[in-house]
């Protein structure tokens, strides 16, 4: 079972990030759709941060694959593949 995991969906329509930690959920929702990978990033890394999120060998990301901007699906993919 996955336990800590942070969840990508960028599928260009209600772009947002979700993060479990110990049991707690927290969902950050973007303000303008996601169209640069520095951005992206950028949010990502801020909202772990925030939120005190450690990534290790247990740790899983989970990014929504569509449907969607063909894009942004794969900006979230080459992200979260960097981020591992």
């Amino acid at each position: 079972m996955i336990k800590n995991f942070l969840i990508i969906n960028c599928t260009g329509k209600n772009d947002s990030i979700g993060l479990r930690i110990d049991n707690n959920f927290f969902i950050q929702q973007f303000q303008t759709n996601i169209k640069n990978n520095e951005t992206l990033v950028d949010n990502i890394l801020r909202f772990l941060k925030k939120n005190n999120a450690k990534i290790d060998k247990d740790f899983s990301i989970i990014v929504n694959i569509g449907p969607g901007s063909f894009s942004t699906i794969r900006s979230s993919l080459a992200v979260a593949k960097g981020i591992k």
